[in-house]
């Protein structure tokens, strides 16, 4: 497969938790990554030969293959949060019993206009003592504990994922004062979401959402025949 392979089947959220246990318990040879969700069958020389792209809001460990959790449900996704963070913007979600339950949009002015550059990133050039860059700045402050007093009311142990796209100077911003978010930079349920995010609003949750609930297919020709037939039944509905 090249690095990029281009998707050739889409499935949604139930389909996707049912074709991931097939794989799982056919006993096929394979590579797991579980912070990307990537399933990788590969062939006798290691190759990949099929590759799942399972839904991010599936937080799997290493240790629960080869048999996918009973707690997993193809029915309803398990809860799980949305945070999408720009400098100055945030869109966050919670998703519980497959629905959108708390939402927030959060809008400050920190950004200088015409350089549309941060003031997070302006603070080691220039400009640090005109009003605009104090109040660019009180703004970053007054942003940044919001989206902390969102955390800690909205986010807790039940959200099995955190799934995030946050730029990383900002998301450093997070955990750099004395106030700490609900989760550390290495939790085992942040996922990355691979979307490009416009500015975050509300719109952009459910998009996301979209992508975070979708199972996708790749693979390179030739198969093997038992991996295209599977790809046939479950083209019709018969896994």
């Amino acid at each position: 497969m090249t690095d990029k392979p281009q998707p050739r089947l889409q499935l949604d959220y139930a389909l996707s938790v049912k074709y991931l246990r097939h794989l799982l318990q056919q006993g096929h040879a394979y590579r797991l990554d579980i912070r990307r969700c990537y399933l990788d069958l590969t062939g006798t020389g290691d190759e990949t030969l099929l590759r799942f792209r399972y839904p991010l809001c599936l937080n799997l460990t290493e240790d629960q293959t080869p048999h996918l959790p009973d707690r997993v449900d193809a029915r309803v996704p398990a809860d799980y949060a949305i945070l999408l963070l720009q400098a100055g913007n945030a869109a966050l979600a919670t998703v519980e019993n497959g629905r959108i339950t708390h939402h927030k949009v959060i809008s400050k002015y920190v950004t200088r206009k015409k350089q549309g550059k941060a003031q997070l990133n302006f603070l080691n050039t220039k400009g640090k003592s005109r009003a605009g860059s104090r109040i660019r700045l009180a703004n970053t402050v007054l942003f940044i504990e919001e989206v902390l007093d969102w955390f800690d009311t909205h986010l807790g142990n039940r959200h099995q994922t955190l799934l995030y796209s946050c730029p990383p100077p900002l998301w450093g911003l997070l955990f750099s004062g004395k106030r700490q978010p609900p989760f550390t930079k290495k939790d085992s349920r942040l996922r990355k979401i691979p979307l490009d995010i416009n500015i975050p609003r509300f719109a952009e949750v459910k998009r996301a959402r979209h992508e975070i609930e979708q199972g996708r297919l790749e693979w390179s020709d030739p198969l093997p025949d038992a991996v295209r037939e599977e790809i046939t039944r479950l083209w019709e509905g018969g896994i």
